[in-house]
């Protein structure tokens, strides 16, 4: 049985239990006769897509029954169908639409107008959790090693050149060197060895290539000859 099936046994059983009635059709207005009944046409399908959250959210939409009523008389068929209204909007499950109907689709059901509802049905398939697989060893961050390149860059004669402004011109990282000349730039990966630097002293600027030592204690040494 699928699930609009299911649905609409579920909504025969509570009319009949609600009105006390043994004929409820699923045919379109005006196609059943007989003492007295309820008719639920499914007329459409609306899309109804649930919030989505944490958990995987649920197949589902709505079901609109266009609900009308029969009976011996006017009378008897308007008080059938006043009784069910008022107790679908009792229902949790259930939503009364109030909207008149065109003529034209009355037309094209073959019927006069008459006194109607549209009945809201919610239909809802669940669907299985994903199984994600468990993590049964530590979880391993692979990260490239990075190094501190350091030096001093020195003017003519040897001395130390003081507010030098250094920059790693790949990392778009930039500092100056301190007192003593010297000056450090951290997060630098090893490779390339070879590494191109921007010098800007007094107005000067030096475009060197320098190579990162062997050993991390060890300084580069930039001599800024620009100034002689």
């Amino acid at each position: 049985m699928s699930m609009i099936d299911a649905a609409s046994q579920q909504l025969e059983q509570w009319i009949c239990k609600t009105l006390g009635l043994a004929s409820v059709s699923f045919a379109p207005p005006g196609a059943t006769k007989g003492k007295a009944g309820i008719s639920c046409y499914l007329l459409e399908l609306v899309e109804n897509p649930p919030l989505r959250g944490a958990r995987r959210a649920p197949l589902q939409l709505a079901l609109h029954y266009l609900v009308t009523s029969w009976a011996d008389s006017h009378e008897a068929s308007q008080r059938l169908l006043g009784d069910l209204i008022f107790a679908a909007m009792e229902h949790e499950e259930y939503e009364v639409l109030l909207r008149p109907l065109p003529a034209e689709m009355w037309r094209a059901l073959g019927t006069v107008p008459q006194p109607c509802f549209l009945l809201r049905v919610l239909v809802r398939v669940d669907r299985e959790e994903r199984r994600v697989p468990r993590v049964r060893e530590p979880v391993a961050i692979d990260g490239a090693p990075v190094v501190q390149l350091h030096g001093i860059v020195l003017g003519p004669g040897d001395i130390p050149i003081s507010g030098a402004q250094v920059e790693l011109p790949a990392l778009q990282r930039v500092t100056r060197t301190d007192s003593q000349g010297r000056f450090r730039i951290n997060g630098v990966a090893p490779e390339p060895r070879v590494k191109q630097l921007r010098i800007r002293a007094k107005g000067e600027t030096l475009d060197i290539s320098v190579e990162q030592p062997a050993l991390a204690e060890e300084p580069v040494l930039i001599h800024f000859n620009l100034l002689d």
